[in-house]
């Protein structure tokens, strides 16, 4: 987590520190380029200047140059480009396959299913769902991570309402206010800023519900808002 590569260490270098205990096992810079092939590439580059996806396959093979037993790995995926995610999750069946364990945090659902043996969900400290990838259903899945537990009283009711509320609020006063600011620009009319928030939260329940990607919801949903806003304004509005 963080990768804390040390800046004024090549990426060589920072791999190298991995192996300073001296164990003994599968892992060598040999064996890490051959994981990481872009990294064979920028062997002597400062640490500093390495993208983030890279400096990422660093921090991992750093670790793995210590020939652990046990691997942890905490939102591995965070921040990067989905290319550089692809790869970084194509090599964590080659770990696994050298005899080290996994344990791998990760917010990405269908990445963690697609590597895991187990996966476990948590919900305000709690598992509320366990079991292997091909006995779990997306739905199950939803509901582990959005549903409200069983048994948690009256209270938990009266908190979701309020959340509900409260970000109900933020959602108007951030639409009334593209509507002000649009009406007076005379550009678009009120459909278009009210329409546009109520993508964003129909994006988030398709998220949700299917377990879509969010960029390609976003891409798919807003446009359509859009659209719907636009045709209200000429045909209804005006």
């Amino acid at each position: 987590e963080g990768r804390k590569l040390f800046r004024s260490l090549n990426m060589e270098e920072n791999l190298l520190m991995g192996a300073q205990r001296g164990r003994r096992g599968p892992w060598t810079l040999a064996r890490v380029f051959a994981l990481f092939p872009v990294l064979a590439e920028r062997r002597r580059a400062p640490a500093w200047t390495l993208s983030g996806g890279q400096q990422q396959m660093v921090a991992i093979g750093r670790a793995l140059m210590a020939n652990p037993e046990l691997l942890l790995c905490d939102e591995i995926s965070l921040g990067l480009a989905p290319l550089v995610i692809r790869d970084i999750y194509a090599a964590l069946p080659d770990i696994r396959g050298d005899g080290t364990t996994l344990l791998v945090v990760e917010q990405d659902i269908g990445r963690a299913l697609a590597v895991a043996d187990r996966v476990y969900c948590l919900q305000e400290g709690r598992v509320s769902l366990q079991g292997r990838p091909q006995d779990l259903t997306r739905e199950q899945i939803r509901q582990a991570y959005f549903g409200v537990c069983r048994g948690r009283g009256r209270m938990d009711w009266v908190n979701t309402v309020v959340q509900g509320a409260l970000l109900g609020g933020l959602y108007a006063l951030f639409a009334a206010g593209l509507s002000l600011m649009f009406g007076v620009m005379r550009l678009v009319n009120i459909a278009h800023g009210d329409l546009i928030v109520l993508a964003a939260y129909l994006a988030l329940v398709v998220v949700q519900s299917l377990g879509l990607d969010p960029f390609a919801s976003l891409l798919v949903v807003v446009p359509a808002m859009f659209a719907l806003g636009y045709g209200l304004q000429r045909g209804l509005l005006n």
